[in-house]
């Protein structure tokens, strides 16, 4: 039932998942989230998206989902983590992994390390939160709405770290990476450019 109601939600937010294709994410949009958002669980947040308006609605997380699971069980139950997220229970986290979860889902998802543990959220077809202050190990662009996948950094992708950098200007330039593929080539590593916001 529950995967059933994912599956309808996920046709909703995101009509191309018909056809096996994930629409979405062109970037990241680093911003306030809305207000009923800004301070959920003690967290201030940030919202990563694209700049389209396509597949903005959230996929909800599954209900009974625990606080814990592993990338694998999420693949083999569909579970999706929401902005919540779930603490992946594991050392290593395959980037190939977290494309098939998109794949499968269309959403976007986002790996941040916090306390010490891997954590892994999800959003919609192009936007995921990630708490203010926490840095994008990784995240997914699932393919366009015409199901071209998106490789480069947007200047919102850029401004997440550009705001993470503004917070500690004297240390290390933040990077993270896009995932765009399966493969180990589909990635896309990309830094701060600055402690300055771009333009969207």
């Amino acid at each position: 039932m529950v995967q059933v109601i994912a599956i309808a939600l996920q046709i909703l937010t995101h009509p191309l998942a018909l056809f096996g294709a994930a629409a979405g994410a062109a970037g990241v949009l680093i911003g306030k989230a809305a207000q009923a958002a800004a301070n959920l669980g003690g967290h201030t947040w940030a919202t990563l998206s694209s700049s389209s308006n396509y597949g903005r609605i959230p996929v909800p997380r599954t209900p009974g989902l625990g606080k814990t699971a592993t990338v694998d069980e999420l693949l083999k139950t569909g579970a999706i983590p929401g902005q919540q997220g779930v603490i992946l229970d594991q050392k290593y986290v395959s980037y190939s992994d977290l494309w098939e979860l998109t794949r499968r889902t269309g959403l976007e998802y986002a790996l941040t390390k916090e306390n010490g543990s891997f954590v892994l959220r999800s959003g919609a077809a192009n936007t995921v939160p990630i708490p203010n202050g926490i840095r994008p190990i990784a995240h997914t662009h699932p393919f366009d709405n015409v199901g071209i996948p998106e490789p480069l950094p947007s200047n919102p992708d850029i401004n997440t770290l550009n705001q993470l950098w503004s917070l500690n200007p004297n240390g290390r330039r933040p990077r993270s990476t896009i995932i765009w593929g399966p493969n180990p080539g589909n990635t896309t590593q990309f830094g701060a450019t600055g402690t300055q916001r771009l333009p969207p």
